[in-house]
């Protein structure tokens, strides 16, 4: 839904990814909803709904929605929610790295970013996780980006959470808008290990506004 020069697409109502299996086992995974300078009627929504086991067996994992302004696109609309759901009853495994990421924000324009006017949602959940890389969980609002009703990253283990590095963040500075609150919650029922840094950040300096609460819930077994 994007087009070089800003003339991206328009999309009366939803635009949906939703992936309903039992396992999913591929090299390498992408799953990508691309709406810079395009105009989302409804909400953009990535939806993995397994009852077994996601596993790459050679690659990435990567979810990614791009609503931002980069590359000579601007930023997009969305009118309501940009939500990544990844459910999966069993275990998310990737060898490469895994990537969650919604990205609203403005890369060096000085434009501004994308508006989505719901909430940016990320929410994993799984028995246990493993990235062989890093684990990077992304809510890029910064330099002008717009959210109306929320940023949110969540992720829950029923057992262990195990990666390269774990990068939490949501960036809202140089003049980003989050209306309500901005939330990052961990929470392993086991053991959250990484092999090198881990961190869980909200940035809202040089200008950042977010209108309640900002929250960093971490809790883990071990």
């Amino acid at each position: 839904n994007t087009s070089v020069g800003g003339g991206g697409g328009t999309i009366g109502s939803d635009d949906l990814i939703t992936v309903g299996a039992n396992n999913v086992s591929t090299g390498t995974l992408n799953a990508a909803i691309d709406n810079r300078g395009g105009g989302i009627g409804g909400v953009a929504n990535l939806l993995f709904d397994l009852s077994g086991d996601l596993a790459t067996t050679s690659g990435d994992a990567s979810f990614q929605i791009d609503n931002a302004n980069r590359n000579g696109i601007s930023g997009g609309s969305i009118n309501g929610d940009a939500v990544i759901d990844i459910g999966v009853g069993g275990n998310i495994s990737a060898q490469g790295i895994g990537l969650f990421e919604i990205s609203n924000d403005d890369a060096g324009s000085g434009n501004g970013g994308g508006t989505i006017d719901g909430s940016a949602i990320i929410n994993v959940g799984a028995a246990n996780i493993f990235s062989g890389g890093a684990l990077t969980l992304d809510v890029l609002n910064n330099d002008g980006g717009h959210i109306g009703t929320g940023g949110n990253i969540s992720v829950t283990t029923g057992g262990d959470l195990t990666a390269g590095s774990i990068d939490a963040l949501i960036d809202n500075r140089n003049g980003g808008t989050i209306d309500s609150s901005a939330n990052v919650t961990f929470n392993s029922s086991g053991q959250l290990a990484t092999q090198s840094d881990t961190s869980f950040m909200i940035n809202n300096s040089n200008g950042g506004m977010i209108g309640a609460d900002a929250v960093i819930n971490l809790t883990a077994n071990n």
